[in-house]
This record gives C-alpha cells, sequence and structure tokens, in this order.
C-alpha cells in the first residue's frame, strides 16, 4: 500500500532511536489467515534506543495515523512486539540486523 510505504514508514524512519525500518507484505499465507496485512520491523542499536522511540511523542502521531489508515483500508488491530534479535550463524549472513 503507497501510503505505508511512502508515509507511514518514512515516518517512523524520523523517530528518535530508530535505526531502520522495513515494511513486510504477506505474499502468500500458510494457513490462509488473514490476520497479518503488514508487519514493520523497527531496528535499534540498543534498548535505550528503543526505549527513546516509545516516549517519544512522535510515535503516537504514527500510531493515529496507522489507525486512521487501519480505519478505512481493513479490519484487526495494532500491536507491537518487541522481539529479540541474536544472528543464529551462517542463515543470517546478510540478513536483516
Amino acid at each position: 500500500m503507497a501510503e505505508i510505504d511512502n508515509a507511514i514508514a518514512p515516518a517512523m524512519r524520523k523517530l528518535p532511536g530508530v535505526k531502520g525500518v522495513q515494511a513486510l507484505w504477506p505474499k502468500a499465507y500458510e494457513d490462509r489467515s488473514t490476520e497479518i496485512v503488514c508487519q514493520f520491523l523497527v531496528f535499534f542499536d540498543s534498548e535505550a534506543d528503543l526505549a527513546l522511540m516509545i516516549s517519544s511523542p512522535g510515535r503516537n502521531a504514527v500510531r493515529e495515523r496507522v489507525a486512521e489508515l487501519k480505519s478505512r483500508c481493513f479490519e484487526g488491530r495494532i500491536s507491537h512486539i518487541n522481539y529479540e534479535y541474536a544472528p543464529t550463524g551462517a542463515s543470517n549472513v546478510g540478513g536483516l540486523g
């Protein structure tokens, strides 16, 4: 969706502490679930950077834009999931981290 790629993801990249943002769009669903419409991977250098972004006023503004877009385009919910990321060997060479 152009609005996510052209407006929301760039706004997320400008939030304090954010190192990078990628929007993932499902290509196929193994279980035919359409619960996930888009997933953002947001990268940080440290836990402190994550905390900085979460507490920033800009984050609330971006979440409001996403909520407004969601209300127009799809049903579901908006959720924040904090994953721990650790390289797992050769399969991760050139990966997302």
